[in-house]
């Protein structure tokens, strides 16, 4: 897809990117540790996932620009 260009490195390795996930993960952990456990509702037996519809590239841009709009507030 490079158009017979060689692709630059993106500067990240596995390991920065492995520590950024543990990382993150710790966070979360950190935060919730003294939250009560989650409540689950029993559904119908007869909810079902029949359709599906195709998301877009403008809709994941949607998506993530309200999520991190709603983040920075």
């Amino acid at each position: 897809m490079g158009h017979g260009r060689v692709p630059q490195p993106d500067g990240i390795g596995a390991e920065p990117f492995h520590r950024y996930f543990d990382d993150k993960v710790a966070g979360v952990r950190s935060m919730t540790a003294d939250d009560p456990p989650p409540l689950f509702s029993p559904t119908s037996a007869v909810v079902t996932l029949s359709q599906f519809r195709s998301v877009t590239v403008d809709d994941a841009c949607t998506v993530m620009q309200r999520h991190s709009t709603s983040r920075a507030s």
